[in-house]
């Protein structure tokens, strides 16, 4: 269905409507209880579609839409708690074009993720169609972002820091998208016209502050003709030929729908924060959240393993509670297994075959994919990969965390764009 701008209103090119799916002006203002101008506001939120007619000289709406709003309106009389009433200033309903959970895992714009990653698109070409919905058929390399001295001095501190402890990765990224919230520079990308470049800086620097997870007196920065999964090779010191699985990762990784982070940041962004400050709340509730929490604990039960794969799934099962819910087991959207999972399992398996990355674990990496009722999540396959590659620890959450940054991003674009300021509504108990 072709849709184009008029006047601000949502305009659909199509034939003469027949039958009764649509409704005309005067018929939804009666349904509805409304006023006309209250209607082309519905119709400019986008909470009304509508198509030209010829035959009636004008514009007839679509029933069901009228309908669904009519159902919250009645919801409020009859105090239910569903969407409460909510006026469509403050939807809680989000709509989104960006990502979609099917069986075949996360699809962004309508195409699945896996099919993307084993396709060999680069994680800069699928953030891009995140952010603006074009995939690009050329790779897309991004410009080698300058810090400023703000961002030396934090990226210079951390790495004094990590001699005397290990730091989380994603506490390092929240202090320096916070030291790029505090510089003028990208400090109101909304008004300047720079959320994309902000972007595309802020995702160069997560990945030379990658670094700081080996101790080393250098800081690394990565080359002008170097992808972000090269840059990430090169300043973790892994093989060149690494890049490929570590973009894999990355594409794979990108967005997983309205998780609470994403959530928080696009409450954030409905409100007129700025792309850093946007990010940084997503990184506040990531920092506990239980994607991160289960790739810590399946690495530490990975490292506790040893070498004895079947051990390792043994850890694995054990893990399940009164729930049966297992940390990077049995993803409840995905009853026969995640096919994320199965993709990053068999790229450290070919990896492996092909006489790279380290052996120490490739008994585990084969174990969880020949185990009979083994339903292992993105976060076990993700763990091994990094583990196969000969990445240092905790790089997998690194690797979660600036991967998901661009699907933030693309909603944070998304539900400017919008112009809801989200408010879930409350009913006062008591």
């Amino acid at each position: 269905m072709a849709t184009k701008k008029t006047l601000g209103r949502n305009v659909t090119d199509m034939p003469v409507a027949t039958g009764d799916q649509y409704l005309k002006a005067q018929e939804v203002a009666a349904l509805l209880r409304i006023k006309l101008q209250t209607l082309y506001v519905y119709v400019s939120r986008g909470l009304v579609r509508r198509i030209r007619s010829d035959q009636h000289r004008g514009f007839l709406y679509l029933r069901e839409d009228v309908e669904q709003l009519a159902k919250r309106g009645r919801s409020k009389v009859e105090g239910s708690d569903a969407k409460s009433g909510a006026p469509f200033w403050s939807q809680p309903v989000v709509r989104t074009s960006i990502t979609e959970i099917k069986p075949e895992g996360p699809c962004y714009r309508g195409i699945a993720a896996v099919d993307l990653a084993s396709n060999g698109e680069h994680f800069e070409n699928v953030a891009e169609m995140i952010w603006t919905g074009m995939l690009s058929e050329d790779p897309v390399l991004w410009e080698v972002a300058q810090p400023g001295r703000l961002q030396v001095a934090v990226l210079q501190a951390l790495q004094q820091e990590v001699k005397k402890a290990r730091i989380d990765p994603i506490r390092k990224f929240s202090m320096l998208v916070a030291s790029l919230a505090a510089s003028e520079a990208g400090n109101d990308d909304i008004r300047a016209g720079t959320t994309i470049a902000c972007a595309r800086a802020l995702l160069r620097l997560l990945a030379d502050c990658l670094c700081n997870l080996r101790p080393s007196d250098k800081l690394a920065v990565a080359g002008p003709d170097l992808s972000i999964a090269a840059q990430i090779a090169q300043v973790l010191e892994l093989d060149p030929a690494a890049a490929e699985a570590i973009d894999i990762a990355l594409v794979l990784l990108a967005d997983h729908q309205l998780t609470p982070q994403t959530v928080a940041v696009r409450l954030a962004a409905s409100s007129g924060a700025s792309l850093h400050h946007c990010l940084n709340s997503a990184l506040s509730v990531h920092s506990s959240s239980r994607a991160r929490r289960a790739c810590d604990r399946i690495e530490d039960l990975l490292l506790n393993s040893g070498d004895d794969g079947e051990q390792f799934c043994r850890l694995l099962e054990r893990q399940r509670g009164s729930n049966g819910v297992a940390s990077g087991l049995d993803h409840p959207l995905y009853p026969n297994g995640d096919p994320r999972a199965l993709l990053l399992l068999g790229t450290a398996q070919r990896y492996l075959d092909g006489g790279k990355g380290s052996n120490r674990f490739a008994e585990h990496v084969a174990m969880v994919q020949s185990k009979p009722g083994m339903r292992p999540g993105v976060e076990t396959g993700l763990v091994l990969l990094c583990h196969t590659l000969g990445m240092p620890e905790r790089s997998a959450v690194a690797l979660l965390t600036l991967s998901r940054c661009a699907g933030w991003i693309g909603h944070v674009i998304e539900q400017r764009t919008a112009g809801l300021m989200l408010r879930p509504r409350n009913r006062y108990r008591g």
